[in-house]
């Protein structure tokens, strides 16, 4: 009787021990299931926090260089000029903004010896502005984001002590170009961005290519 009271003990330890290693598993089975939903909702977290290319408006701010390309022919030679630009625009699509832009130029240069002035020697120069409303599509919606541009405005370009067939005038311009949008975080953004800009009737000897440098904010 010792002997079968000994196996009836050993029987109900082996049968507890199974039970404990048996619920055991359940609760290592309900961590690997659990494991899966967490890393669902951590990548979707991340997802959102990093959209770059999200529906919303912007603003910018930044330094331009402008070639001059003009048709000039009053004395001396005309050089280029430094200014900066303001822009606000809305990313209607990742895809596509539109966007207002107002470029300001400070001075042009003309510096030369003036033959009709009798070889007086001068100091001449430009200074202006342009309004733009233009379109940009975007190549890619990452954080590097390369985009093409084209718009249409505004010109007004003034000469100071030039001469009049130098050509200085104000009038309807188009502007087209590409550039980039580096984003450093999903609300700020900085890069380049190059552009010809084509003017027509009383200033459409006064081609630019606009070199920009600049920071934007996205709401």
């Amino acid at each position: 009787m010792r002997r079968n009271l000994v196996l009836l003990v050993g029987a109900v330890a082996l049968i507890g021990s199974a039970t404990r290693a048996r619920a055991g598993a359940y609760g290592e089975t309900e961590q690997v299931e659990e494991s899966p939903r967490a890393a669902s909702a951590a990548a979707m977290h991340y997802e959102e926090e990093n959209d770059y290319a999200r529906v919303g408006p912007y603003l910018g701010v930044g330094g331009n260089y402008a070639i001059q390309n003009f048709d000039n022919h009053g004395p001396g030679n005309v050089g280029n000029s430094s200014g900066f630009h303001v822009r606000a625009g809305y990313r209607v699509h990742p895809n596509v903004a539109i966007e207002a832009l107002y470029d300001h130029f400070l001075e042009f240069d003309n510096d030369g010896q003036a033959r009709r002035l009798g070889n007086t020697h001068t100091t001449d120069h430009y200074d202006g502005w342009q309004a733009t409303l233009n379109v940009k599509g975007y190549i890619l919606t990452g954080r590097w984001q390369p985009y093409v541009l084209a718009g249409v405005g505004y010109i007004d370009i003034n000469g100071h002590n030039v001469v009049d067939r130098s050509g200085p005038g104000n009038d309807l311009v188009t502007r087209f170009g590409l550039g980039m949008d580096a984003c450093i975080t999903e609300h700020i953004a900085m890069g380049p961005e190059v552009a010809y800009v084509l003017p027509f009737g009383d200033a459409n000897n006064m081609d630019l290519i606009t070199v920009a440098l600049g920071l934007r904010y996205k709401f």
